[in-house]
């Protein structure tokens, strides 16, 4: 087998893990997606306001959005590390700052 040819099964191999791991995201994110529309409490209260939590780890970002779609705190903050772990950080560090400076802080 010559370099070349190792190069390129090299290169499909990295696309293929690469394609199953945003697979994975998207699923995930799906899943979660379709447990909050199962969830009936998630619409009882749909007038309420997007604030930031006072039950924070850095900005309470990710608490106010759970509190917001009654999800679990601990589920939003796990997603979103994997989100900004598996999207090269930059992104998800920008849209944290983004909503950290944007979202007001509640009164809890």
């Amino acid at each position: 087998m010559n370099f070349a040819r190792l190069k390129k099964s090299v290169k499909q191999a990295l696309l293929l893990l690469f394609v199953e791991q945003k697979i994975l995201l998207f699923s995930t994110y799906f899943s979660l997606l379709c447990y909050s529309f199962q969830n009936p409490k998630n619409f009882a209260n749909m007038n309420k306001k997007l604030k930031r939590s006072n039950n924070q780890i850095v900005g309470g970002v990710c608490a106010g959005l759970a509190n917001y779609f009654g999800w679990d705190y601990t589920i939003v903050r796990a997603a979103y590390a994997l989100l900004s772990i598996f999207s090269g950080a930059f992104p998800g560090l920008t849209l944290y700052i983004i909503l950290w400076i944007v979202m007001p802080l509640g009164e809890e």
